[in-house]
Formats: structure tokens, sequence, C-alpha cells
């Protein structure tokens, strides 16, 4: 199915109150990688999410600790789908509009192919991928 602006600009809204943007260590090439992420207790709502946006996988979180609590159904994406994403979100974004051009600034910055990703990364590129951290954690403050 082609979803139209306004099921986009629901994402964007639904995205803006309940999700997340970070960009995380990744162990495995040393190197960084941008998430995307939406937690709700609402299954329905959060397939319906990722069916509009068409990537990403849903997990579910539970606390065996705090029996009060209902689970969580978590939407993820890493790595470089969340450029694809943060566009299609970005014209209806009003909260997390920074984060998002930020994302998709730190994609157009990388080169880096993706198939080399896993080779050492010089001290330019090391230096390039921790002032994004940087900017997101900036971004990400509460209260900001």
């Amino acid at each position: 199915m082609r979803y139209s602006d306004a099921h986009y600009a629901w994402c964007a809204g639904l995205f803006d109150g309940e999700g997340y943007v970070c960009i995380v260590a990744d162990k495995r090439c040393n190197g960084v990688n941008p998430r995307l992420g939406l937690g709700m207790t609402c299954e329905v709502t959060v397939k319906h999410f990722r069916e509009i946006l068409g990537n990403g996988k849903i997990n579910l979180q539970t606390w065996k600790e705090k029996e009060n609590h209902r689970p969580k159904y978590v939407w993820s994406l890493y790595g470089s789908l969340c450029v694809k994403i943060a566009e299609r979100l970005l014209p209806f974004s009003i909260t997390k509009r920074k984060q998002l051009e930020l994302i998709i600034e730190y994609y157009a910055s990388q080169t880096r192919s993706f198939k080399n990703r896993y080779q050492l990364m010089t001290e330019e590129e090391k230096k390039t991928r921790n002032e994004f951290v940087e900017k997101m954690k900036e971004l990400n403050k509460r209260g900001m």
C-alpha cells in the first residue's frame, strides 16, 4: 500500500512524542551507528507505525520486578535505513527535527562504504564521528 503525507505526518507526530533518536557505539567496527526508536504500551499503534514506515523491528519489553507496569512494544531501527525514515519524518517533525537532520547530515558526511565498515578508522574519521555523537547528546539533553 502506498501511504500519503497524512500518514507520514501522523508517524512524525507520534515519533515526536514517543520516539527517540541517538547515535550509539558499535564495537564491531569501532565506530558509531544511528538508532531510531519508539516505545508504547499499545501494540496495535506500534505495528501500524512500522507498517507505514516499512522498516524496523518490534520487540516486547517486560518488567518482572514491577507488577503494575504493562508490557511495552518498542520499534527500533539501526544504521543507514535511519536516513530513509528520517527523510520521511523530517517534513512533519517539530520536536525531533534537529536530531533527524543530524542523522541525515551524519550519513552525508561518511566517506566509508558499508562494505568497508569493519576496517580500522582513521583518526579523522574517529574525530568526525565523535563530534556527531556529542552533537546528538547535546540535542537529547533533558529540558532541551
